[in-house]
């Protein structure tokens, strides 16, 4: 028949190897799940850059619209005046002032274009960087719950040291 004592040296050290192989299995599903995590945060950083830059795109393209039709507009008035004034048999310096005054406020409406989509240009470099510093700590936080495993020389040492206590129960 088996020693007790030996029994109790095996069940301690088979006891010891599960929960080794438990925290080992435990560390490996929280560091894939903070891999995956960092992964998805560094997607979704990725696209917050690309949406950030969509909308600049998008805010160029329709202050260059938007500066066109003033031009346009401008030139059309500008006709206008030549033509009602060329009909009304009108020249000099009136129709003069009038066709700057036009210029001029294609000039003015042109420097509220340019000067909005500056501010959209500032903000969305404001938006870059908070999706930068949002993206960075999502990473962080990712990594800062890796695990590390447990060590197995732990393990080795409480085995051994249910050997010696065997050893000294059978050896008094």
């Amino acid at each position: 028949m088996c020693n007790p004592v030996f029994i109790g040296f095996a069940l301690s050290a088979a006891s010891t190897v599960m929960e080794q192989q438990a925290a080992e299995a435990s560390a490996d599903a929280a560091n894939k799940n903070a891999e995956a995590q960092a992964r998805n945060a560094t997607q979704a950083t990725l696209n917050d850059y690309s949406q950030t830059a969509q909308r600049d795109l998008q805010e160029q393209s329709a202050a260059a619209q938007e500066l066109d039709q003033n031009q346009m507009a401008a030139a059309r008035q500008q006709a206008t005046a030549r033509v009602s004034s060329g009909e009304a048999g009108v020249s000099g310096l009136s129709i003069d002032a009038l066709e700057r005054g036009y210029k001029g406020q294609e000039l003015r409406n042109s420097d509220v274009i340019q000067r909005n989509l500056a501010f959209q240009q500032q903000q969305s470099a404001q938006t870059r960087k908070s999706i930068y510093t949002t993206g960075k700590g999502r990473v962080n936080q990712a990594a800062a719950s890796m695990k590390t495993k447990p060590s197995r020389l732990g393990a080795a040492l409480q085995i051994g040291g249910a050997g010696l206590d065997a050893y000294t129960k059978l050896n008094p």
